[in-house]
């Protein structure tokens, strides 16, 4: 089972329970918690995620093995570290969400060394 911990600030906090709901319905096997960016630090340090999905870049959580910096606007640009490899992606949807979900479901499941982002 993976952990999936995501992260917005306090006016964008709908977006992350949504995640959390679509998350939860299509991949019952993942633990996934909310937090605002306020407590992002605190709460990866107890929670210690694989994936961290935020509105912000969140390259400096130790342990994550993935991130994906998705803005709540839908003009800004999307980041995905996965293991140690970054791309980017414009207005991503659900679909995209999802399968960084499942690729960081593999790269945990077939014992990957931890790469970082």
């Amino acid at each position: 089972m993976i952990r999936v911990l995501i992260a917005y600030g306090e006016r964008h906090l709908v977006y992350a329970h949504a995640f959390e709901a679509v998350i939860r319905t299509t991949k019952p096997g993942v633990d996934v918690r909310v937090a605002s960016l306020r407590e992002l630090r605190a709460e990866a340090s107890r929670f210690a995620p694989h994936l961290v999905v935020s509105s912000q870049a969140t390259d400096t959580i130790p342990g994550a093995w993935a991130w994906f910096m998705l803005p709540p606007d839908p003009e800004a640009r999307s980041e995905v570290c996965l293991g140690g490899r970054r791309r980017v992606s414009n207005n991503p949807g659900l679909e995209e969400l999802l399968a960084v979900v499942g690729e960081t479901e593999d790269l945990v499941r077939d014992g990957h060394t931890f790469l970082g982002c």
